[in-house]
Protein backbone atom coordinates (compact mmCIF):
# COMPACT_ATOMS: atom_id res chain seq x y z
CA UNK A 1 0.00 0.00 0.00
CA UNK A 2 1.12 3.28 -1.07
CA UNK A 3 2.07 5.88 1.53
CA UNK A 4 -0.99 8.58 2.19
CA UNK A 5 -4.03 5.53 0.90
CA UNK A 6 -6.14 4.59 2.91
CA UNK A 7 -8.06 1.05 3.27
CA UNK A 8 -11.14 2.80 2.64
CA UNK A 9 -9.90 4.75 -0.60
CA UNK A 10 -9.24 1.22 -2.02
CA UNK A 11 -12.20 -0.44 -1.28
CA UNK A 12 -13.83 2.53 -3.46
CA UNK A 13 -11.61 2.43 -6.36
CA UNK A 14 -12.61 -1.78 -6.64
CA UNK A 15 -16.00 -1.04 -5.79
CA UNK A 16 -18.78 -0.26 -8.79
CA UNK A 17 -20.81 3.04 -8.11
CA UNK A 18 -24.00 2.03 -6.66
CA UNK A 19 -26.85 2.08 -9.00
CA UNK A 20 -24.67 1.90 -12.48
CA UNK A 21 -26.27 -0.16 -14.93
CA UNK A 22 -24.36 -2.26 -17.48
CA UNK A 23 -23.65 -0.68 -21.14
CA UNK A 24 -24.12 -2.26 -24.11
CA UNK A 25 -21.57 -1.98 -27.35
CA UNK A 26 -23.18 1.42 -28.40
CA UNK A 27 -23.11 2.70 -25.40
CA UNK A 28 -26.84 2.58 -24.74
CA UNK A 29 -27.79 0.96 -21.12
CA UNK A 30 -29.25 -2.14 -21.26
CA UNK A 31 -32.34 -2.97 -19.35
CA UNK A 32 -31.43 -5.96 -16.33
CA UNK A 33 -32.69 -9.23 -16.92
CA UNK A 34 -34.13 -8.80 -20.75
CA UNK A 35 -32.24 -10.43 -23.93
CA UNK A 36 -33.40 -9.70 -27.76
CA UNK A 37 -35.33 -11.81 -29.42
CA UNK A 38 -33.51 -14.07 -31.92
CA UNK A 39 -34.55 -15.22 -35.22
CA UNK A 40 -36.30 -18.66 -34.26
CA UNK A 41 -38.30 -16.92 -31.40
CA UNK A 42 -39.28 -14.63 -34.19
CA UNK A 43 -40.42 -17.23 -36.35
CA UNK A 44 -42.31 -18.76 -34.15
CA UNK A 45 -44.39 -15.87 -33.24
CA UNK A 46 -45.40 -15.03 -36.83
CA UNK A 47 -46.40 -18.85 -37.40
CA UNK A 48 -48.40 -18.75 -34.72
CA UNK A 49 -50.41 -15.77 -35.72
CA UNK A 50 -50.70 -17.25 -39.34
CA UNK A 51 -52.39 -20.55 -38.04
CA UNK A 52 -54.85 -18.29 -35.79
CA UNK A 53 -55.95 -16.19 -38.97
CA UNK A 54 -56.25 -19.44 -41.16
CA UNK A 55 -58.46 -21.33 -38.20
CA UNK A 56 -60.99 -18.03 -38.18
CA UNK A 57 -60.88 -18.16 -41.68
CA UNK A 58 -61.66 -21.80 -42.22
CA UNK A 59 -64.55 -21.43 -39.00
CA UNK A 60 -66.25 -18.30 -40.63
CA UNK A 61 -67.06 -20.13 -43.74
CA UNK A 62 -70.27 -20.23 -45.07
CA UNK A 63 -71.86 -23.34 -44.32
CA UNK A 64 -75.37 -22.51 -44.96
CA UNK A 65 -77.86 -25.15 -45.44
CA UNK A 66 -78.87 -26.14 -49.01
CA UNK A 67 -82.88 -26.55 -50.14
CA UNK A 68 -82.93 -29.90 -51.94
CA UNK A 69 -85.83 -32.10 -53.12
CA UNK A 70 -86.58 -35.23 -50.56
CA UNK A 71 -88.82 -37.92 -52.10
CA UNK A 72 -91.56 -38.80 -49.84
CA UNK A 73 -92.96 -42.05 -51.48
CA UNK A 74 -91.05 -44.80 -52.88
CA UNK A 75 -91.40 -44.77 -56.70
CA UNK A 76 -90.14 -46.98 -59.16
CA UNK A 77 -87.60 -46.24 -62.53
CA UNK A 78 -88.97 -44.75 -64.81
CA UNK A 79 -91.74 -42.21 -62.47
CA UNK A 80 -92.69 -39.11 -64.29
CA UNK A 81 -90.61 -36.10 -62.40
CA UNK A 82 -94.08 -34.53 -62.21
CA UNK A 83 -95.45 -37.42 -60.73
CA UNK A 84 -92.64 -37.75 -57.89
CA UNK A 85 -93.71 -37.07 -54.36
CA UNK A 86 -91.17 -35.12 -52.57
CA UNK A 87 -90.88 -31.96 -50.42
CA UNK A 88 -88.14 -29.02 -49.74
CA UNK A 89 -86.08 -29.40 -47.00
CA UNK A 90 -82.88 -27.52 -45.66
CA UNK A 91 -80.01 -29.57 -45.42
CA UNK A 92 -76.42 -28.78 -45.30
CA UNK A 93 -74.44 -30.61 -47.83
CA UNK A 94 -70.90 -31.93 -48.67
CA UNK A 95 -71.54 -31.90 -52.04
CA UNK A 96 -74.77 -29.66 -53.25
CA UNK A 97 -73.78 -29.73 -56.75
CA UNK A 98 -74.50 -33.93 -56.95
CA UNK A 99 -77.90 -32.74 -55.93
CA UNK A 100 -81.34 -31.71 -57.52
CA UNK A 101 -81.59 -28.16 -55.74
CA UNK A 102 -84.99 -26.94 -55.04
CA UNK A 103 -83.93 -23.75 -57.34
CA UNK A 104 -81.75 -25.46 -60.33
CA UNK A 105 -83.06 -25.40 -63.94
CA UNK A 106 -84.01 -28.71 -65.14
CA UNK A 107 -82.61 -29.51 -68.59
CA UNK A 108 -84.75 -29.93 -71.62
CA UNK A 109 -86.93 -32.51 -72.09
CA UNK A 110 -89.54 -34.81 -70.12
CA UNK A 111 -87.45 -36.12 -66.88
CA UNK A 112 -88.62 -39.73 -65.52
CA UNK A 113 -86.27 -41.73 -62.48
CA UNK A 114 -83.49 -43.80 -63.64
CA UNK A 115 -83.42 -46.20 -60.58
CA UNK A 116 -85.85 -46.89 -58.04
CA UNK A 117 -86.24 -44.06 -55.70
CA UNK A 118 -87.34 -44.86 -51.40
CA UNK A 119 -89.10 -42.62 -49.33
CA UNK A 120 -86.77 -40.21 -47.25
CA UNK A 121 -83.84 -40.39 -50.32
CA UNK A 122 -82.50 -37.03 -51.43
CA UNK A 123 -83.13 -36.35 -54.75
CA UNK A 124 -79.58 -36.29 -56.95
CA UNK A 125 -79.16 -35.30 -60.68
CA UNK A 126 -78.03 -38.75 -61.64
CA UNK A 127 -81.40 -40.08 -60.56
CA UNK A 128 -83.14 -38.92 -63.10
CA UNK A 129 -83.32 -39.48 -67.04
CA UNK A 130 -84.46 -38.05 -70.18
CA UNK A 131 -87.91 -40.31 -70.83
CA UNK A 132 -88.34 -42.50 -74.34
CA UNK A 133 -89.60 -40.27 -76.87
CA UNK A 134 -87.76 -37.42 -76.21
CA UNK A 135 -83.90 -37.80 -77.61
CA UNK A 136 -84.34 -41.84 -77.30
CA UNK A 137 -86.21 -44.54 -78.57
CA UNK A 138 -86.94 -48.16 -77.46
CA UNK A 139 -85.69 -51.45 -79.42
CA UNK A 140 -86.41 -54.93 -78.13
CA UNK A 141 -83.71 -57.57 -78.50
CA UNK A 142 -84.42 -61.55 -79.17
CA UNK A 143 -82.53 -63.20 -76.97
CA UNK A 144 -82.29 -66.58 -74.83
CA UNK A 145 -83.71 -66.40 -71.47
CA UNK A 146 -80.31 -68.55 -70.30
CA UNK A 147 -78.58 -65.20 -71.65
CA UNK A 148 -80.20 -62.70 -69.98
CA UNK A 149 -79.73 -62.76 -66.65
CA UNK A 150 -82.24 -66.35 -66.59
CA UNK A 151 -85.15 -64.57 -67.61
CA UNK A 152 -85.13 -62.40 -64.58
CA UNK A 153 -84.76 -58.66 -65.39
CA UNK A 154 -87.26 -56.25 -64.96
CA UNK A 155 -88.45 -52.93 -66.35
CA UNK A 156 -85.84 -50.40 -64.47
CA UNK A 157 -82.82 -52.89 -64.86
CA UNK A 158 -79.74 -51.41 -66.13
CA UNK A 159 -77.97 -53.76 -68.62
CA UNK A 160 -74.83 -54.09 -70.41
CA UNK A 161 -75.44 -55.69 -74.36
CA UNK A 162 -72.10 -58.38 -75.26
CA UNK A 163 -71.55 -60.00 -78.16
CA UNK A 164 -68.90 -61.61 -80.62
CA UNK A 165 -66.42 -59.28 -82.22
CA UNK A 166 -67.19 -57.42 -85.39
CA UNK A 167 -64.34 -56.29 -86.65
CA UNK A 168 -62.23 -59.21 -87.73
CA UNK A 169 -60.21 -59.52 -84.07
CA UNK A 170 -59.07 -62.64 -81.86
CA UNK A 171 -60.98 -65.08 -82.65
CA UNK A 172 -63.40 -66.32 -79.90
CA UNK A 173 -63.26 -62.43 -78.79
CA UNK A 174 -66.20 -60.36 -77.25
CA UNK A 175 -67.06 -56.81 -77.11
CA UNK A 176 -69.68 -54.56 -75.22
CA UNK A 177 -71.94 -53.33 -77.81
CA UNK A 178 -73.89 -50.89 -75.52
CA UNK A 179 -73.67 -50.29 -71.98
CA UNK A 180 -75.97 -49.05 -68.75
CA UNK A 181 -79.35 -48.79 -70.69
CA UNK A 182 -82.68 -49.14 -69.36
CA UNK A 183 -85.27 -51.82 -69.08
CA UNK A 184 -88.54 -50.86 -70.09
CA UNK A 185 -90.38 -53.85 -70.84
CA UNK A 186 -89.41 -58.25 -70.89
CA UNK A 187 -91.81 -60.58 -72.98
CA UNK A 188 -91.75 -64.04 -73.25
CA UNK A 189 -93.78 -66.38 -75.81
CA UNK A 190 -92.11 -69.66 -73.43
CA UNK A 191 -94.45 -68.58 -70.60
CA UNK A 192 -96.78 -71.65 -69.38
CA UNK A 193 -96.87 -75.60 -68.27
CA UNK A 194 -94.47 -77.39 -70.24
CA UNK A 195 -92.57 -74.10 -72.19
CA UNK A 196 -89.23 -74.03 -72.78
CA UNK A 197 -88.86 -70.60 -71.81
CA UNK A 198 -86.16 -69.55 -74.84
CA UNK A 199 -88.18 -67.07 -76.88
CA UNK A 200 -87.72 -64.37 -74.61
CA UNK A 201 -87.21 -60.86 -75.50
CA UNK A 202 -85.66 -57.43 -74.00
CA UNK A 203 -86.91 -54.30 -74.39
CA UNK A 204 -84.46 -51.57 -73.55
CA UNK A 205 -83.87 -47.70 -73.99
CA UNK A 206 -81.76 -46.77 -77.26
CA UNK A 207 -80.60 -43.79 -79.27
CA UNK A 208 -80.12 -44.04 -82.79
CA UNK A 209 -76.34 -45.01 -82.73
CA UNK A 210 -77.26 -48.11 -79.85
CA UNK A 211 -79.98 -49.26 -82.54
CA UNK A 212 -77.67 -49.40 -85.10
CA UNK A 213 -74.86 -51.41 -82.97
CA UNK A 214 -77.59 -53.92 -81.34
CA UNK A 215 -78.74 -54.46 -84.64
CA UNK A 216 -75.43 -55.17 -86.24
CA UNK A 217 -74.88 -57.42 -82.71
CA UNK A 218 -78.38 -59.41 -83.35
CA UNK A 219 -77.54 -60.01 -87.30
CA UNK A 220 -73.98 -61.46 -86.24
CA UNK A 221 -76.02 -64.36 -84.17
CA UNK A 222 -75.54 -64.91 -80.32
CA UNK A 223 -75.60 -62.06 -77.63
CA UNK A 224 -75.76 -61.57 -74.08
CA UNK A 225 -77.64 -59.14 -72.06
CA UNK A 226 -75.75 -58.47 -68.31
CA UNK A 227 -77.76 -56.77 -65.59
CA UNK A 228 -75.67 -54.22 -64.07
CA UNK A 229 -77.92 -52.54 -61.38
CA UNK A 230 -81.42 -53.72 -60.12
CA UNK A 231 -84.75 -52.08 -60.99
CA UNK A 232 -88.07 -52.80 -59.26
CA UNK A 233 -90.88 -54.15 -61.25
CA UNK A 234 -94.03 -53.08 -61.79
Amino acid sequence: MQTGQTVSDGFAAAAEPVGQQPVTATGRIRAPGRRPLNGGWVLMIAAGLVAAVTNFALLTIDESPSEVRVVTAAAPAGTPLSDLATTVEQIQLDNPEQYLLAGSTLPDGDLVTAVPLEAGVILRTSDLRTAVGSVAGAMSIPVSQSRAAGGLLVPGDRVDVIAPRQDGGDAGGVEYVVTDVTVLGVSSSGEGLGATGTAYAVTVEVNADQALLISAAIEGGSLDVVRTARGEGP
